[in-house]
């Protein structure tokens, strides 16, 4: 399962992702820690912030193949078809705050 938690900066993603994590176990995939990692050096702009949530996405479905729940958490902009295409490859569960 991959439940994908959406919402702008500070409305307490981070909280609610590790308070579920906490109870259900499995992976969280932290918006913020992935800019400072699996996806370091994308910037902020529409090509850039698509880019970065598809990979998320990448990485959340294969994880998830290999039996682990997976909790994302990340500003998902609205920039066109994006959310349809992470829809597309983890089929997760959003939640907006």
């Amino acid at each position: 399962m991959i439940i994908w938690i959406t919402g702008e900066s500070g409305a307490g993603k981070t909280v609610l992702a590790k308070e579920l994590q906490s109870k259900m176990g499995g992976i969280n995939l932290d918006g913020d820690d992935m800019r400072a990692s699996l996806t370091k050096g994308l910037g902020f702009d529409e090509k850039d912030r698509y880019d970065n949530n598809i990979k998320i996405a990448t990485l959340a479905r294969i994880l998830e193949k290999q039996g682990f729940d997976i909790i994302v958490s990340t500003i998902l902009p609205d920039i066109s078809d994006l959310r349809e295409q992470v829809l597309k490859i983890t089929r997760c569960k959003f939640i907006h705050l």
